[in-house]
């Protein structure tokens, strides 16, 4: 009781009922106790700790309703580990709030996630964390915004990949996500043999006179 804000906050400690942890302080590592505040449920929560048998505690907010009702689901951080490991590729927008520089990322993270939506449907999964509010387990981070893809049967170490940069440029980022995620690239009906003629007349452009006055009111007159 009587908590700092700052340890409140990492402890996710609220008002209310009394609350237990156990914290190593060189790594961080913390361990809440979640039975009764018995003598007995102290002691078994103390034991339990030395054998191994509890699972580390990480600062999570509740799972928001209709958390994937968008194309950029809300994920919180008891989601966080299972929403990665889907069977799809698997982009995260890491952000807080007041950041001015998350809210420039936001807007093409979002776009981005409406074109892949509409053009590679449920291959890639976009999701934002706030992770002022919501810890990744085993996962640090450091600070906000950042962009991590982590691709399709690669979640584990190196992955997830940073592209924090890309993001700036929708373009970009959209090539940097279908490279990494080895999505061959749309191609509009006929644009190959678009391609094909575009070199056919570059060639033609090449045999005619040094003076190519005629040939550009040509291509204007057929453009208006």
């Amino acid at each position: 009781d009587g908590a700092v804000p700052s340890l409140r906050q990492w402890l996710a400690v609220g008002d209310g009922e009394p609350q237990l942890y156990i914290v190593h302080l060189k790594t961080n590592d913390r361990y809440q106790h979640k039975g009764d505040f018995s003598a007995a449920g102290i002691t078994d929560f103390i034991k339990q700790h030395a054998q191994g048998q509890l699972s580390k505690f990480h600062r999570s907010e509740p799972v928001v309703e209709g958390w994937d009702a968008d194309v950029v689901k809300v994920v919180v951080g008891s989601q966080f580990h299972d929403f990665v490991q889907t069977d799809a590729h698997v982009l995260t927008f890491l952000h807080t709030k007041g950041c001015r520089d998350c809210v420039q990322i936001r807007d093409r993270f979002n776009k981005t996630a409406e074109y892949f939506h509409l053009k590679y449907p449920n291959q890639v999964l976009f999701a934002a964390v706030d992770v002022a509010q919501n810890e990744l387990p085993d996962i640090k981070v450091n600070k906000a915004p950042q962009v991590w893809l982590f691709p399709k049967g690669k979640k584990g170490p190196p992955f997830p990949i940073d592209l924090t940069a890309q993001a700036a440029d929708i373009r970009d980022f959209v090539k940097m996500i279908r490279k990494a995620c080895d999505m061959p690239k749309e191609e509009r009906e006929m644009e190959a043999e678009y391609e094909e003629a575009a070199k056919r007349f570059k060639a033609a452009v090449r045999r005619l006179p040094s003076n190519l006055k005629p040939a550009v009111d040509e291509l204007n007159r057929a453009a208006a």
